[in-house]
């Protein structure tokens, strides 16, 4: 019981020197990591390590789980698709929707704690499925996650507001659906070989690398100012 309480207790000062190092990477004044480590009372060399840390444990959270997470969310919903598109006409636009916007998530550019950019590398997409996947992340990226005005033409009438481009029904969308679930495949097994490639096929050895922790890297640090209560 006494050796759960001390794990317990461990896990809630890991909790907060993650935090430190979020509120670090996310200043606006953007001191010296010695500067703020005297600002707030925290040992450098204990932040410092963190810091290291956390970008790795981002980088494996995000090529292990996250990517894939986002990448069978977009699977799911085109299977409904095919489940349902002559079924339901009402769901086709919002199940194209949430496949193309889902798909394009690891390809975008996502904050990690300590700072990086986290994205999957465009060579996990095979080749002769490039153009495929460059018209899902067009589609996103000019259409669905932005209101580019110039790809809707819209011409104002005494009768309303009319427009026109591509993206905006079905129709548009129809031709993506039968090879969408291939480069999906296609995209989850080559982040695998990836992961295998670096050899991340375990914590254990995604970790391995990372230099011995400095005395302190267990003790409380306290938390950063905005989560104070």
């Amino acid at each position: 019981m006494e050796d759960e309480l001390v794990e317990l207790e461990k896990h809630r000062n890991h909790k907060k020197w993650r935090a430190w190092v979020c509120d670090f990477k996310c200043q606006k004044s953007k001191i010296s990591l010695e500067e703020y480590c005297r600002e707030h009372d925290l040992d450098p060399n204990v932040l410092r390590w963190w810091l290291v840390y956390a970008q790795r444990e981002d980088e494996y959270s995000f090529y292990r789980s996250f990517a894939a997470e986002y990448l069978r969310r977009a699977k799911e919903s085109v299977g409904l698709l095919e489940r349902y598109v002559d079924v339901d006409r009402d769901l086709r636009m919002p199940l194209i929707r949430d496949a193309i916007i889902s798909y394009a998530v690891p390809f975008s550019k996502n904050r990690g704690r300590a700072g990086q950019s986290l994205r999957l590398d465009t060579k996990v997409v095979p080749k002769d499925l490039s153009d495929l996947h460059k018209a899902i992340l067009e589609f996103r990226n000019v259409m669905l996650a932005h209101c580019d005005i110039p790809l809707r033409q819209p011409v104002v009438t005494p009768f309303g507001i009319g427009f026109k481009g591509r993206g905006l029904c079905w129709e548009h969308f129809r031709d993506l659906v039968p090879r969408f679930k291939i480069v999906i495949d296609a995209v989850l097994a080559n982040t695998k070989a990836y992961l295998a490639e670096r050899g991340w096929n375990s914590p254990d050895l995604a970790f391995q690398d990372i230099p011995e922790p400095p005395s302190g890297v267990d003790k409380d640090p306290g938390s950063p100012p905005e989560q104070k209560t």
